[in-house]
């Protein structure tokens, strides 16, 4: 069996000096970089197809021209079948955000509420990374090029030390084809182009050595340089440990004459989380949506320049008028009411521009690039169909929208998991060097601060889930025949029917109805979170929140919460029952002495222990 030759140094992370480890991973790059370019190629294509912009590089596009043609005044017409599934792809799917959840089996209360933080803090942290912001851009990303990212690190020192996210560029990204075969590669390189101040900033120890680097032809013709620009080749590679063991994971950030970060890498993932529409079938890149359509766009550009070009040279009417000279074809032009001079009678001519079948190819090609991807065209055009009246039927077809869209959905789903992990993972390194760190989380009305130390669960005792935020539908007829039919089977109240609509134009009124309900989630929170106890008020109803109250009193009860707390409860209970029941009001006082009391006043009771007056003997016949 043939022996591994290392004679080009693609180990770079067993180089034994820092120099060696820096001129190897160079060297690794430019020879992956050089490899990868038909690939770069095909997203430089995707990308113009998208824009539908003769793009001169993945670097800039600012710097290249709209493509068009100059024969027809400007600018050709386009239909965009890429850009308009693309768009309505990362709109349908990312139409409602991801909520992960935090899950325990078998905890007592205490780890319940610690669960029920740690889902606060992921929630805030997602938040503060604008994740729900960057996703659009990063399934966009996947749709055009085969695949999206975020990379999440660590940004600062000590008490400065922060979560960062960002999303990556899929063409920043080498990974070797056999390496990623099975799509875990153990090594990842990433170039990024930084402005030279802003590095310096970055790494101010090497600030000599990163002035005097200079740029590479390559690199200038890559991102398509403008000479205002000051910006150098930052290259970071990641090679994974080869076990749980293993010290042989590695780090490095650096240009080609200078190393900016040399350390040992000991994490057992990539700082990036990827996602793609489908898993490809072999390999580590995806199939995005640009790729699947490039033959349909091309024959439709074909098309639509034939068919601007026709309607240009023979759209408008043509005067023909006798002449002894043949028809002078270079008058020809798409000018109104042109005359051309022929050995015909004068007469009006308006020719047909081009036959039925090649604008009926035209809207066939147009239907299935739509239908090849599973895209509905009249979500792209945010219509449902006019026959679709009830809520029921709009809920079947947004069911059957949805299934289009399961694969993408979980994938979906899974990327934010999988950045939950990371966000986890990192913020125990932070805290370790920052107790105090914390994450700002949200409620309805508080803001709140969570300590990731006082959150941290193990993985044996937590599992991380993911749901939608928004369980009913988002079209009102829709949205209203699901709450009546959850009304009328008896499910909730005509309250709670009303507060699961949600419409902005009930806002005002709930926010005023729902007080009541409102003060009893609130006195819940503070027994049972923070075992304060906060009386009932005699102007709340007081009948549904006792009812609310001997729920969560029940709920507490089997997750074993303390006897402290419950009895909160208890006390709670019992004053409601006391206001929802008062005593009967005293009697009124009797006469003064002496005087008579008013007719038709009953006698007074005998006092305690009087004896009882014998009844008068029956009177005699």
């Amino acid at each position: 069996m043939a022996q591994y030759d290392d004679s080009q140094g693609s180990r770079w992370w067993t180089a034994k000096s820092g120099d060696s480890r820096r001129l190897q991973c160079v060297q690794t790059y430019r020879r992956l970089a050089q490899a990868n370019e038909p690939r770069r190629e095909s997203m430089l294509r995707w990308q113009r197809l998208y824009h539908n912009q003769n793009l001169s590089t993945l670097g800039v596009p600012t710097v290249s021209k709209r493509a068009g043609r100059q024969d027809m005044g400007g600018t050709a017409l386009s239909w965009n079948a890429i850009k308009a599934c693309c768009d309505t792809f990362t709109s349908e799917l990312c139409d409602d955000e991801v909520k992960v959840t935090v899950l325990t089996s078998g905890a007592d209360y205490e780890t319940q509420q610690k669960a029920k933080k740690l889902d606060a803090y992921l929630d805030g942290q997602f938040y503060e990374l604008k994740l729900h912001h960057v996703e659009p851009s990063v399934v966009l990303d996947a749709c055009i090029a085969g695949c999206g990212a975020v990379k999440l690190w660590i940004d600062g020192d000590g008490e400065n030390a922060k979560l960062a996210l960002e999303r990556v560029f899929p063409w920043e990204l080498l990974v070797d084809d056999v390496d990623g075969m099975y799509a875990q590669p153990r090594c990842i390189w990433q170039r990024k182009f930084i402005d030279r101040d802003v590095l310096i900033e970055m790494f101010p120890e090497e600030e000599n050595a990163i002035r005097r680097a200079t740029r590479t032809s390559d690199d200038a013709k890559e991102i398509g340089y403008l000479t205002t620009s000051d910006q150098l080749l930052v290259i970071e590679a990641w090679h994974l440990p080869s076990g749980p063991a293993a010290k042989d994971g590695r780090h490095f950030i650096g240009l080609e004459s200078v190393t900016l970060v040399d350390e040992e890498y000991t994490r057992d993932r990539f700082p990036f989380v990827f996602y793609q529409r489908f898993a490809p079938v072999m390999g580590f890149w995806g199939c995005g949506l640009a790729e699947e359509l490039e033959p349909i766009q091309i024959e439709i550009n074909t098309l639509v320049q034939k068919i601007q070009k026709a309607h240009h040279l023979l759209g408008t009417s043509k005067w023909f008028v006798p002449s002894r000279a043949k028809v002078a074809t270079g008058t020809i032009t798409n000018d109104m009411g042109d005359i051309i001079r022929g050995d015909v009678p004068p007469q009006v001519l308006t020719p047909q521009t081009l036959s039925p079948e090649i604008y009926q190819h035209l809207s066939t090609l147009w239907g299935k690039a739509f239908e090849v991807t599973g895209i509905s065209q009249l979500a792209a055009q945010q219509m449902v169909p006019a026959s679709l009246k009830s809520g029921q039927a709009l809920s079947t077809y947004a069911d059957l929208k949805s299934k289009r869209f399961a694969v993408a959905a979980r994938r979906r789903h899974e990327f934010h998991l999988e950045v939950a992990e990371h966000i986890r993972d990192l913020s125990r390194t932070i805290a370790d060097i920052n107790p105090q760190y914390a994450a700002k989380t949200f409620s309805k009305r508080d803001l709140d601060t969570v300590r990731y130390l006082d959150v941290d669960l193990d993985d044996e005792v937590c599992s991380i889930r993911f749901f939608p935020t928004n369980a009913l539908a988002t079209e009102p007829a829709q949205r209203i025949e699901q709450i009546q039919g959850m009304a009328n089977a008896g499910w909730i109240d005509p309250g709670e029917a009303k507060r699961l609509l949600g419409f902005p134009d009930l806002a005002a009124y709930e926010s005023l109805s729902n007080a009541s309900y409102d003060l009893v989630q609130s006195m819940i929170s503070s027994m049972l979170d923070r075992g304060e106890f906060v009386g009932p008020e005699p102007m709340m109803d007081l009948g549904d929140g006792l009812k609310r109250v001997q729920l969560a009193y029940l709920k507490a009860k089997m997750q074993k919460v303390s006897e402290e707390r419950l009895q909160l409860f208890r006390d709670w209970m019992v004053q409601a029952q006391e206001l929802l029941s008062p005593p009967p009001p005293p009697a009124p006082p009797g006469p003064p002495p002496g005087a008579e009391a008013p007719a038709g006043t009953p006698p007074p009771p005998m006092p305690s222990g009087a004896s009882q007056m014998p009844p008068p003997p029956p009177a005699e016949a």
